[in-house]
């Protein structure tokens, strides 16, 4: 049967279901996107709990995005993953609310201990082996840990065979 034979055969009631459902999809699509993308869905107020040794301007140099943009564009799992790239966090969540807020939570590394990173400097490094920061010439009054090799770069592991 050739397709304009196949057309014909088809009754007005299912074309015109075809054409209603094609239609409804369309005005979906096309509603969530404008809706998705409008100035009433934007990010408007950024909020960063949790800090302690970081600073604001520390965690909105990695954000990737700022107010205004749109909320549904926010990719939560990327923002996540540049935040906990630095050296003093543990953890975040990152979570968005219809109101336009995006809240962020950051745990922060607590400094357990001290290693040379080279003659007369010091490594704060976190319970889990984690170098926090390094160069220090006048450090905190923590334990410190001798008879392993230096610390390595703030956000690198002590070696498991020093």
């Amino acid at each position: 049967m050739s397709p304009r034979a196949r057309r014909a055969s088809l009754s007005p009631v299912i074309r015109k279901g075809v054409v209603g459902l094609t239609l409804t999809l369309v005005l979906l699509v096309g509603g969530f996107v404008a809706v998705g993308y409008s100035p009433f869905l934007n990010i408007e107020k950024i909020e960063v709990h949790g800090l302690h040794h970081l600073t604001l301007a520390e965690i909105e140099q990695r954000l990737g995005f700022e107010p205004g943009d749109p909320l549904l564009s926010l990719d939560q799992s990327a923002v996540r993953r540049r935040i906990e790239a630095l050296p003093r966090v543990q953890s975040v969540s990152v979570d968005r609310s219809w109101s336009g807020a995006v809240l962020i939570e950051i745990i922060e590394h607590q400094p357990a201990a001290l290693v040379m990173s080279e003659p007369e400097q010091w490594a704060l490094i976190a319970s889990d082996g984690r170098v926090l920061t390094h160069g220090l010439t006048s450090p905190p009054d923590l334990p410190r840990i001798s008879g392993i090799r230096a610390a390595g770069t703030p956000g690198s592991y002590l070696s498991a065979d020093s």
